[in-house]
């Protein structure tokens, strides 16, 4: 990368596109060999410099430097990097796929890269076992749902933009009918009051009413998760780090959420590898 800080803002700008172009978030980071380290981390420290100096410029120009820097931070994310860096690019990505001023294939771009972001640290969750599944087990699950708006890790937010973004692609239609009709309770789900005893019990019982629908084993699951919400003896799932809370408020991630190259956990995306190679 180049010194030359005095160059016209915008040739500096074409020259760190130039470079980034094919940069994309690996699906399966054991086997990245793309940018990293040092050389990815003075792209992001470069781009960022130019957003903070090129204020009021070409708006095709910034957001194709939002949009760059959202993929270099999943990139960083993905590879091992901090939560922070999953916070900004999932805000600059998400973003940036609704700028008109991008072309349709850099913003298909940035939602496949959203994918990868958002299937990256949803994997972990997919992982984590909740065996066996009596009332404390079911209070962790309950925290693990519950959504970033009231205090919780924000996986509910994280799956409602997923699915979004699988209607985006029209790949939706590919989902099992179950699959769809779960989604579709997210937004009952996100207005869930988790400190409400009624209010959960209220859910459960929706839930439990969709779930016919749904393989055996997920059924019963289910069916058994809505009875605990139910049982009077149930005490209102707490917050995170409040007396009885079974998830320390230092837990932010389960295990696996994220990994670093070369470790075993991974999240792989195969139903969309076919569509968005």
């Amino acid at each position: 990368m180049s010194d030359a800080t005095d160059e016209p803002l915008l040739v500096r700008a074409e020259a760190v596109l130039s470079r980034t172009e094919d940069c994309r978030a690996p699906t399966e980071p054991e086997t990245y060999d793309g940018l990293r380290g040092p050389e990815l981390d003075r792209e992001i420290g470069e781009i960022d410099a130019l957003l903070a100096e090129i204020d009021g410029g070409p708006a095709a120009t910034v957001a194709r430097l939002e949009a760059r820097l959202g993929l270099l931070l999943c990139v960083r994310f993905v590879l091992g990097g901090a939560d922070e860096d999953r916070v900004r690019a999932q805000d600059l990505l998400a973003a940036a796929r609704q700028y008109d001023v991008l072309s349709e294939r850099e913003r298909d771009t940035t939602r496949k890269q959203l994918v990868v972001l958002l299937a990256r640290r949803l994997g972990g969750v997919t992982r984590e076992s909740f065996d066996p599944l009596d009332t404390a087990t079911l209070q962790q699950m309950m925290w693990v749902g519950r959504p970033g708006s009231q205090g919780g890790p924000g996986y509910v937010e994280d799956l409602q933009l997923l699915y979004r973004l699988a209607v985006e692609a029209g790949l939706a239609e590919q989902l099992p009918a179950p699959v769809r009709q779960l989604m579709e309770t997210l937004d009952s789900f996100a207005a869930v009051r988790m400190d409400d005893r009624e209010s959960v019990a209220g859910f459960a019982e929706e839930l439990r009413g969709k779930s016919a629908h749904l393989p055996g084993p997920l059924r019963h699951t289910m069916e058994t998760a809505a009875m605990l919400m139910r049982d009077n003896g149930t005490p209102a799932f707490p917050s995170s780090g409040s007396p009885g809370s079974p998830v320390s408020p230092e837990r932010q991630e389960p295990p696996g959420a994220r990994g670093r190259a070369g470790s075993r956990t991974r999240a792989t995306i195969p139903s969309y590898r076919s569509s968005w190679p």
